[in-house]
């Protein structure tokens, strides 16, 4: 029995954690493999730029984790902790997409596929095992409309899988969770209809 059934009065508190620098510093989102191995991922400002910002928990306190920076401006938007040795990031590098991984020591960046376009984004990330990852996000091709993409890790490689686009005016996943034990997977974000605003868009794979 850990200390929250313990406790007859269930609560949230602020826990210390270290920033990157004096000036901003944020964090997008955060996965836990375990009780003493979490992390957590987003950016932080210096006068020149925005490096990457991925902090880690051991089950006592939180601390910086150095991770690569291809570009002058970089954020991490997403990640998904499998085991202490096997965690993966996503997020953007100027303005294309970045996905790193943790093999246990270090962050390495990792190569993944291009869509046809120059601007693609990964937003969001989630995984069940080590050969079962999702990321998904969105690409601008030459017409200029914002697409969804998705991307799935096999194990050995990643691949783009095609998705829906509920309007012609753009569309955008920002979050994808998998089903452990399955081959489902829900991602959700936002739509563009052509009579204007945005809608919610949420998708199913199996």
């Amino acid at each position: 029995m850990d200390d929250c059934q313990k406790s007859q009065s269930q609560h949230w508190s602020i826990i210390s954690s270290p920033n990157g620098s004096s000036n901003a510093n944020f964090l997008f989102s955060v996965s836990a493999a375990s009780a003493n191995d979490i992390w957590a991922v987003g950016e932080y400002d210096l006068t020149m730029g925005t490096p990457t910002l991925t902090e880690h928990w051991n089950g006592t306190q939180w601390s910086v984790v150095s991770s690569p920076n291809p570009g002058l401006y970089n954020m991490l938007n997403g990640v998904a902790a499998i085991s202490a040795t096997n965690a993966w990031v996503v997020g953007n590098s100027e303005s294309q997409a970045m996905i790193e991984h943790w093999n246990g020591t270090q962050w390495n960046i990792v190569s993944g596929p291009i869509p046809p376009s120059q601007d693609y984004f990964l937003n969001g990330i989630s995984a069940t095992s080590a050969n079962n990852v999702w990321a998904v996000g969105s690409y601008v091709p030459e017409n200029g409309l914002i697409q969804t993409l998705t991307e799935h890790w096999n194990g050995a490689r990643w691949s783009i899988v095609p998705s829906p686009n509920l309007n012609p005016n753009g569309s955008v996943f920002e979050a994808a969770t998998n089903i452990p034990g399955s081959k489902h997977v829900w991602a959700v974000g936002t739509t563009s209809p052509l009579s204007g605003g945005a809608n919610t868009l949420t998708a199913y794979h199996c």
